[in-house]
């Protein structure tokens, strides 16, 4: 281990590292005493140096006596420990086998957003590109990846998504993101801060979010319905000469296109889809077109509707004619920070999982495990997934339709599952290998999705806990064991990262003298006016040749969910599953005590006029049902929800919400399935 910074104590040091206990990875200032983390706080050179209430239990987290300590192999008689050594030659021997068998297809491998642009992501994805299998999916097949394909429609054809960037901005719209209980403090901080020097505050979400009673203006949309909200401002906007006459001129591309598509979508007719009236998108259009810079923050809330990718895509309509792309204070593009390791032309993308999507894998460079389940029990599929390997990943809870994908994980010949935790798909598995925490070994990150052009390399502070090792040495040990020396010729993590950092001209150590911190680019504003837009026609695409190429709308267009009228009588309200709450991230923190001392119960926010009229009451026990069965929670009587629509965190394995979700009504475009519009109904338990 190498040597950490003395702080003046006995066996006392400090180390710089990034919060492992949500996806945003915070900066950190870790205190190791005799060994042992014994504090931990933001770190102020960080541009995210404020981690949220979920820090508080870093030390509870990484020292849970439920920690995962050794390999285990499921047997009959239950779980027998293993060595590495041992663990590692079975799990190749038998990838031979279904590799020799069924052809290199026949495995699939799946990452949890842990792992998200880190030296694991870029080593698991190069690992199936040398292996031969095209299967890599994420968990962005749930989140995020509408963001990217939407945005790289329009603006870009490299797969950026178009992040704020709130410097100056005059106007901030927040369009299904809650920060305060989904984001960094940094962020929540900036928006605050840009409301306080007179910057307008737009929320489109239909909860009461606590930023919402702070906004200037808060519209509650029918969940499922945005792009038709958009389409009415862009309407407006167009109607009142309110876009950008110069960007509209010369740089973009269906613009009269838009002109005729939009009467389609007058006022009247986006108040009786979305439920809010008129008078109310007027006003924020005009506000978000006449106070540049506007940004516009994107959330899940939006993408998960059979029209997640067309929102995103009016949009960035919205953003583009308005003047307020690629400028500070409005919303731009990011290039990765972090080298890309993929083997391209290795393999035959067309025959992935995915393939029913391939603007998906066109834009994100991955498949999508929507359809893992079904590769895994259509045994007709060609070639049949027969192994998965899954890391920070713990699908039974944080998928859709949990039954169907533990029928699928009962299917397999080998299911491999690398952990911290013995999760509930952990239980399934036939190897769990004991996976460390960020603090105990080195991580390379890179936050160019967040619009923050930085890398951080996270410091190995404490020795690993049990027997634990890192994800990414697992791809080094299956590489070297699989022959696949040539791809692979690093001999640990560190020279990755080290490959990884050549680019920039540091090295570990030279990153250890700027406390791991590195800003890697300093990007021009409206870059276009040299370069151009990176799509086909070198502009801003509001008319998609590609879109519709590929059989879609190439303008975006609202469709309306269809539902059985039985289903319709028998499920009168809608569900939104999985909005984030602050002392959790998805299933990662529910088994630990003083996390779940916050909120210790599982529950379903319901409308007060609902309430009363099935004669509900706060705490009270309610079965919230779908077509797909119910789960039991408590009832959360409240009046910042939108009338007939509940809702319900994810991520509690005694009140899994994805055990009443499905994945049958999906995004035609990404497959995202609608998990914010699902019809239920509410009764006493």
């Amino acid at each position: 281990m190498k040597k950490l910074r003395k702080i003046g104590a006995v066996n006392m040091a400090k180390a710089y590292s990034f919060c492992p206990m949500c996806i945003l990875k915070c900066g950190m200032e870790l205190t190791i005493e005799k060994g042992k983390i014994v504090h931990n706080q933001g770190m102020k050179e960080h541009v995210l140096r404020n981690p949220c209430i979920k820090s508080k239990g870093l030390i509870d987290w990484v020292y849970s006596p439920k920690r995962l300590k050794y390999p285990l192999k499921r047997k009959y008689s239950g779980w027998e420990k293993l060595t590495w050594e041992d663990v590692l030659d079975e799990i190749s021997r038998k990838l031979q086998e279904i590799k020799k068998s069924e052809g290199p297809g026949s495995l699939a491998v799946h990452l949890g957003p842990a792992l998200f642009d880190t030296q694991v992501d870029r080593l698991a994805r190069r690992f199936c590109d040398a292996f031969g299998t095209p299967n890599f999916s994420s968990s962005e097949d749930y989140c995020y990846y509408s963001r990217v394909i939407g945005s790289s429609l329009t603006f870009n054809f490299n797969g950026r998504n178009v992040a704020p960037s709130f410097r100056g901005s005059r106007c901030v719209l927040l369009w299904g993101w809650n920060p305060e209980e989904s984001s960094s403090p940094t962020a929540l901080q900036a928006i605050i801060s840009l409301k306080n020097k007179g910057a307008y505050l737009i929320v489109i979400d239909p909860r009461r979010t606590k930023l919402a009673h702070k906004a200037d203006f808060h519209l509650q949309p029918k969940p499922g319905t945005d792009v038709a909200l958009a389409l009415g401002m862009i309407n407006y906007i167009v109607e009142k000469g309110l876009f950008d006459k110069e960007f509209v001129e010369n740089w973009t591309i269906g613009f009269n296109q838009l002109k005729a598509h939009i009467k389609k979508y007058p006022l009247e007719e986006v108040s009786n889809i979305t439920g809010i009236k008129p008078q109310a998108i007027q006003e924020i259009a005009k506000v978000y077109a006449t106070n540049k810079p506007a940004s516009i923050a994107l959330g899940l809330g939006l993408e998960q509707s059979i029209n997640g990718v067309q929102a995103v895509r009016a949009i960035s309509i919205l953003i583009g004619i308005t003047g307020n792309f690629d400028v500070l204070g409005g919303n731009r593009c990011l290039d990765p920070g972090l080298k890309d390791m993929r083997i391209l032309g290795r393999i035959d993308s067309s025959s992935g999982i995915g393939a029913h999507y391939p603007l998906f894998r066109i834009f994100t460079g991955q498949d999508t495990g929507i359809e893992l389940p079904r590769a895994i029990l259509d045994r007709q599929s060609h070639p049949p997934v027969r192994a998965l390997i899954l890391q920070a990943s713990n699908s039974i809870i944080t998928t859709p339709d949990s039954n169907k994908i533990s029928r699928a994980l009962d299917n397999l010949d080998l299911l491999v599952v690398m952990d911290l935790f013995m999760t509930e798909t952990a239980k399934k598995a036939h190897y769990v290998l004991p996976a460390v925490s960020f603090p105990e070994a080195d991580f390379i990150q890179d936050y160019w999705t967040y619009n923050f052009p930085l890398i951080m390399v996270a410091e190995k502070a404490i020795e690993p806990i049990g027997n634990s090792r890192s994800d990414g040495a697992f791809w080094l040990e299956m590489a070297k064991r699989l022959g696949l020396n040539a791809e692979f010729p690093w001999r640990d993590e560190r020279e990755v990262i080290e490959y990884l950092l050549s680019p920039h001209g540091f090295t570990i150590d030279s990153m250890k003298e700027r406390k791991g911190i590195l800003f890697y680019q300093k990007r021009k504003e409206k870059q276009y006016l040299q370069e151009g837009f990176n799509t086909p026609t070198r502009k801003m695409e509001i008319y998609s040749q590609t879109l519709e190429k590929y059989g879609y709308d190439p303008l975006p267009t609202y469709r309306k969910q269809e539902e059985d009228d039985t289903i319709l009588r028998n499920f009168p309200f809608t569900l939104i599953s999985g909005p984030r709450v602050k002392s959790f991230t998805h299933s990662r923190h529910h088994r630990i005590s003083s996390m779940r001392k916050r909120i210790p119960a599982p529950f379903v926010e319901i409308p007060k006029k609902t309430a009363e009229e099935l004669s509900l009451c706060s705490g009270q026990k309610v079965k919230v049902e779908t077509p797909m069965g119910f789960i039991i929670v408590e009832a959360k009587i409240t009046e910042d929800i939108l009338p007939g629509v509940v809702s319900i965190p994810s991520g509690w394995p005694e009140a899994n919400v994805n055990l009443i979700t499905d994945d049958t009504h999906r995004d035609p475009i990404s497959g995202y399935p609608a998990l914010r519009t699902i019809p239920c109904k509410i009764t006493p338990a």
